[in-house]
């Protein structure tokens, strides 16, 4: 994928709404593409998050340890152009699950260290946070029995 479907894929990401193509590029060309196999793990649970990823192309599942057997138990399903791991960012805390890929993934990785840059400039960052956080109550409604 190229830099220009990437940005596009960005301008319609639900964590980017209100970014302006500038700052969009600034997070573009500050973060990384990742190609991830199938079945491989992008996130352990309680590891500490220094990265933001976004999910280009692919599927991942979020697994969650239960605590009595150890065992993990997909809880949701994510796909293009949603985010993971951003509950290590909004909490700066252990990451709360594991991340597996359940096909060939692409991924955008943000390092959090960007986010020190957006809350100089206040805009950006308030912008993202104020998205993702309705992005993580989107996703916790939906895995919620």
């Amino acid at each position: 994928m190229d830099k220009r479907e990437i940005f596009s894929l960005l301008k319609d990401s639900p964590i980017f709404i209100g970014l302006s193509d500038d700052q969009i590029r600034f997070i573009l060309f500050s973060s990384e593409v990742r190609r991830v196999s199938k079945l491989e793990y992008i996130i352990h649970e309680g590891e500490q998050g220094t990265e933001l990823f976004i999910i280009l192309k692919g599927r991942v599942e979020i697994l969650k340890k239960d605590e009595a057997t150890g065992v993990e138990r997909s809880i949701l399903v994510v796909e293009a152009v949603d985010s993971i791991g951003e509950m290590a960012l909004i909490h700066r805390s252990p990451r709360s699950a594991s991340v597996r890929t359940l096909e060939d993934t692409e991924l955008l990785v943000i390092p959090f260290a960007y986010f020190s840059f957006f809350a100089k400039q206040n805009d950006p960052y308030t912008q993202i946070m104020i998205n993702l956080s309705n992005q993580v109550r989107k996703r916790l409604r939906k895995s919620s029995p």
